[in-house]
């Protein structure tokens, strides 16, 4: 038996009574589109409308919420004007990348969710998992290693900025490959800011700049992973290139941050 409710409900969706009908041609000029996007330009302006008034109704409270953010910064010695230059470097090349014509971030982003929807969830946690024990593993064996030729502070400059960008790059290439890519960004992104909060509150820094500056490197890691994904859909070149672009700018990323500290 068929049910027509949900068909009767598309149909009527299409609004035939704003159709326009020329009697010159005897044909039919539908406006659906046109129709469709009059709606959500309608909406986007209510709604920007709505947020508008709401940072006029509450400009003070947000300034002082930002100015005690920054107090917060400030007093665990972090340089704000610092913060900001380096967040306007990855900013400028982030752009740069997502106004290439070659790259399609909607697009990469659909075709994540489609991969996370059809795939089996146990494997891909399986997989997932698996490839972070490995990066876990090969990250802690080469910073033993530095160890006994360098410094603390040296040989952990040297596992951020070379060996913790080839490995979790590849990381991120390989679970592309096996169709985990979401699992996987979600896995290691809980992981790694679960580690680095433990780590720095125990080391006495403050949970603003903790939760900021981790959620710029989770920023950073989800577009390494755009990046590769979408230049995996072009092929396997493309995807072996996108892995040297990813490790080259998690590299730099690594090193700007790492620089302040040394």
């Amino acid at each position: 038996m068929i049910s027509v409710s949900p068909m009767y409900e598309q149909f009527n969706s299409y609004n035939i009574l704003d159709w326009q009908f020329d009697p010159i041609t005897e044909n039919y000029s539908i406006c659906l589109q046109e129709s469709i996007l009059t709606k959500q330009i309608t909406n986007i302006k209510l709604n920007f409308a709505k947020f508008t008034s709401f940072l006029d109704s509450n400009k003070e409270k947000i300034t002082s919420k930002i100015k005690n953010i920054e107090n917060q910064l400030i007093a665990g010695g972090v340089n704000i004007k610092e913060l900001e230059k380096i967040g306007a470097k990855h900013a400028s090349i982030s752009t740069k990348q997502i106004k290439s014509k070659n790259f399609n971030v909607s697009r990469t982003i659909d075709s994540i969710i489609y991969e996370f929807q059809r795939g089996n969830i146990f494997s891909q946690i399986t997989m997932a998992i698996a490839i972070l024990c490995v990066i876990v593993l090969l990250n802690s064996f080469f910073h033993t290693l530095f160890l006994l030729y360098f410094s603390k502070k040296v040989a952990w400059a040297l596992t951020a900025v070379i060996i913790a960008p080839l490995v979790e790059e590849t990381g991120k290439f390989i679970s592309i490959q096996q169709n985990s890519t979401m699992t996987y960004f979600i896995v290691f992104n809980i992981f790694e800011f679960g580690l680095y909060l433990y780590n720095m509150l125990n080391d006495g820094f403050g949970l603003p700049m903790i939760i900021i500056g981790r959620s710029m490197t989770v920023m950073m890691h989800g577009f390494t992973t755009l990046i590769q994904k979408d230049a995996n859909n072009k092929g396997q070149q493309e995807g072996q290139l996108a892995l040297i672009k990813g490790i080259f700018f998690h590299g730099l990323w690594n090193l700007l941050a790492v620089s302040k500290t040394l």
